[in-house]
């Protein structure tokens, strides 16, 4: 009896530690289990999280279609406008080139006459005397011819435009315009003519000093009207 009692607290030792071994086991698998539920758990938030992201990446990368599309549309509109812009400009400078060539034509035919004219009156100053010239002028000064215009506004405008360009030169002195006409060689035009000088000899040095400047310059008579 002693033998057999011996041999089942054997067993019974032997079935605890079994069972002991399986509990702890069976724990062990139960929280590999909980682990791995977490895990998938986690696993899912995260793809659920990333599909959001993508359709919201999708989503904003149609917004930003649209609004290429649109941006791009706006800028061949105003590409569009811009070459119109461009061919009137195109056609208005293109008759404003022809108009200034005209004018470029009749100014160079104005100054050649202008030029020989002055020359003319050059030739006969150059070899009088001072008071020659003052009896030939009747008795006047003298003045320095500046340019030649077709009307007064136009010469209170060249006027302003050789006071900003010489003005230490023509400081002090007044402008006057003498009407001349060329008679078919080209009408009707104003002589500006500024000073006075009482003597030939400061108004040719004061010529020969805009000539230098590079200024139009010849001397004349001191006559005609004041520019207003």
């Amino acid at each position: 009896m002693a033998g057999a009692g011996g041999g089942s607290a054997a067993q019974l030792a032997e079935l605890s530690q079994r069972v002991a071994a399986l509990e702890s086991a069976l724990r062990e698998e139960r929280d590999n289990r909980l682990r791995l539920e977490t895990g998938t758990r986690q696993a899912l938030a995260d793809r659920k999280r990333m599909l959001a992201e993508i359709e919201g990446l999708r989503a904003s990368a149609a917004k930003s279609d649209r609004a290429r599309e649109h941006q791009i549309a706006a800028l061949v509109r105003r590409m569009e406008a811009l070459s119109a812009r461009l061919g009137e400009l195109e056609s208005v400078i293109g008759g404003l080139n022809q108009a200034a060539r005209a004018a470029e034509s009749e100014a160079r035919a104005v100054r050649a006459l202008i030029n020989q004219e002055a020359a003319r009156d050059l030739d006969e100053t150059d070899g009088a005397s001072a008071s020659a010239l003052a009896a030939a002028a009747g008795g006047e000064t003298f003045g320095v011819h500046l340019a030649s215009y077709r009307d007064a506004e136009k010469a209170r405008a060249g006027w302003q435009v050789l006071l900003d360009t010489y003005p230490e030169l023509l400081k002090g002195l007044a402008p006057r315009l003498e009407p001349f006409d060329l008679g078919t060689l080209g009408g009707r035009y104003l002589r500006l003519v500024a000073g006075p000088f009482a003597d030939v000899a400061p108004a040719r040095e004061r010529c020969e000093a805009l000539r230098a400047a590079g200024a139009f310059c010849q001397v004349a008579a001191f006559r005609g009207e004041p520019l207003g």
